[in-house]
């Protein structure tokens, strides 16, 4: 039992994660409570923790500590047709940042695409609106979809897939252009993003970097 100040109170533990269970699943489920600031699936769970009921389990953290309140009060929770059990969250250990355990990140987390640098837009360098870096973009993704999922946080007046000039495929990251700063203040670059089972990479435009602190 976490006493009370080891609490983490915006976050989750998730025990008995079904075994194909991955970061996007999670979020996929948790999403119904709230916007989420980190959600990641750890797959050794019986190797750390000998009291465990299954091989995987994961941590949620949420934006807003009432969410996990939405979370307690909606169990018992199923995720894939498998009752999933759901406990408090350890704050971050002081010392090494971490959760009370060593955990990898997935491969894109922190990264951003270099192509960014490359691209040759002068609309979009000229425009007077906020825009975002979008990365690890999944090669289907179109710009109906990107608009689609970003306008949650605000309206969008373009979105963008960059796409090779020879092979017409999808390099993997876009931008997105709002009407105003309202998806900066609707945590858009605070917040996890999934789109089509990939964890996306959402930064501010070198472009547009001004309108985050306005």
């Amino acid at each position: 039992m976490l006493r009370e100040e080891d609490v983490n109170p915006k976050g989750i533990f998730v025990d008995g994660l079904p075994e194909t269970t991955r970061d996007c699943d999670l979020f996929a489920y948790f999403s119904q409570f709230g916007l989420m600031t980190s959600v990641f699936v750890i797959k050794d769970c019986l190797k750390k923790y000998q009291d465990r009921d299954s091989c995987r389990c994961g941590i949620v953290i949420f934006r807003d500590a009432d969410a996990v309140n939405k979370v307690f009060s909606a169990q018992p929770h199923q995720l894939n047709a498998k009752k999933i059990t759901v406990e408090p969250a350890k704050k971050r250990n002081a010392d090494d940042g971490k959760f009370g355990f060593s955990v990898s990140k997935t491969e894109n987390d922190d990264c951003q695409s270099k192509d960014e640098n490359t691209i040759s837009d002068a609309s979009a360098q000229s425009s007077n609106h906020p825009d975002i870096y979008v990365g690890y973009l999944t090669p289907e993704v179109t710009e109906s979809q990107l608009e689609a999922y970003f306008s949650a946080f605000g309206r969008v007046t373009k979105a963008q897939v960059v796409y090779d000039r020879d092979t017409g495929q999808s390099r993997g990251f876009g931008f997105v252009t709002f009407a105003d700063n309202t998806a900066f203040k609707e945590g858009v670059l605070e917040v996890c993003h999934f789109l089509n089972g990939s964890r996306l990479t959402v930064k501010p435009s070198r472009r547009n970097a001004h309108y985050v602190d306005r």
